[in-house]
Parts: C-alpha cells; sequence; structure tokens
C-alpha cells in the first residue's frame, strides 16, 4: 500500500461553548465530508469527546493533546459548529479554544482555512505539487542509479556504489 500525498488538516470548531455532543457531532459530520472528497487527511480533535466519556482526564490534558496533534497537520480549518435537522436550528460560532487553536496554527506558520472551498483548493495544489515532487524523485532515483549502476571511474568499488545510492535515496525519500 502505498502512502498519498494528501495534506493533513486540522478541524478546529467549538466544543465547550453549547451542547458539546453536538459540536463533536458536527466534526464527525464533517470528518466524514473531507474523506468522501479525498483531498486530505482530517484531523478530528474531538474524538477526545467520546474518550474523555469512558477515560475522563483533565481540560488541560485534552489541549496539550490536541496541540500535539495541531504540530503534525500541515493547515486548519476553522469552521462553525451547525446542525439543522428537523426542528433544531443549532449554530455555534464563539469558541476561545478554537480561537487559540488558529493562533497556535499560525505561530506554527499554517494556512488557516474558514471555509472548506478555500482549503480544498490549497488541497488540489499542494497534493498535485507533492505528487509531482515524488515523480522527479523518482525519476532522479532512476537516473542516479543507472549513473551508478554503469561505472563511474571516481567510484571504485561495488560498495562504495551502493553506501551512495543508499544515500541518495534516504535524502529523496525526505522530499
Amino acid at each position: 500500500m502505498s502512502k498519498t500525498p494528501k495534506p493533513m488538516v486540522y478541524i478546529a470548531s467549538p466544543y465547550t461553548k453549547g451542547d458539546p455532543a453536538i459540536n463533536a457531532h458536527f466534526q464527525c459530520r464533517i470528518f466524514d465530508e473531507l474523506m468522501d472528497a479525498g483531498l486530505v487527511w482530517p484531523v478530528v480533535p474531538l474524538w477526545s469527546h467520546f474518550q474523555h466519556l469512558m477515560f475522563p482526564r483533565p481540560y488541560e490534558a485534552w489541549i496539550d493533546y490536541d496541540l500535539a496533534l495541531l504540530d503534525r497537520c500541515d493547515a486548519l480549518l476553522r469552521l462553525d459548529a451547525e446542525h439543522i435537522v428537523a426542528d433544531l436550528n443549532y449554530r455555534q460560532s464563539e469558541s476561545s479554544g478554537s480561537d487559540a487553536e488558529v493562533e497556535a496554527a499560525k505561530a506554527l506558520g499554517l494556512p488557516v482555512f474558514y471555509h472548506a472551498a478555500g482549503m480544498h483548493c490549497w488541497a488540489r495544489e499542494r497534493w498535485a505539487t507533492a505528487a509531482e515532487d515524488k515523480d522527479y524523485a523518482n525519476d532522479l532515483l532512476r537516473e542516479s542509479r543507472l549513473f551508478l549502476l554503469s561505472g563511474n571511474p571516481e567510484i571504485d568499488s561495488l560498495d562504495e556504489r551502493s553506501a551512495l545510492l543508499n544515500k541518495i535515496e534516504e535524502r529523496l525519500g525526505k522530499l
């Protein structure tokens, strides 16, 4: 199974303001929509809501956990929680926690999006670029193999060629 060069996007939305259960449901729904679109790997910090129901922890522990997740992401999507069904027109936008996550993302140099459409455009560009980088890396690796295996007068032994090829593969793997 190959790894897909999709960016990881942290979903920031209200949790403790309003109804935490509806807010968690909202993030799960957004996760599902983003997975269906297939452009990003969504990160849902409010899944901790379900963990907390079974194994409660102090609020600060969840904040630390969320910030550790954010640090591993490529962007942040800040949304208001909405749940519109039958007689329930629920919308929660105020969230000091989400606002702090936005500031943390900016401090990390991550792009912050307030609408899925803008994030989708960014993801398409980023995904195409990552795929092109990978294709370039693979082409370069093939050329390097041919060069090294065809014989290079500056590299006498097969061991030296293998060592150099391993270094090239390591560096290209980081692209």
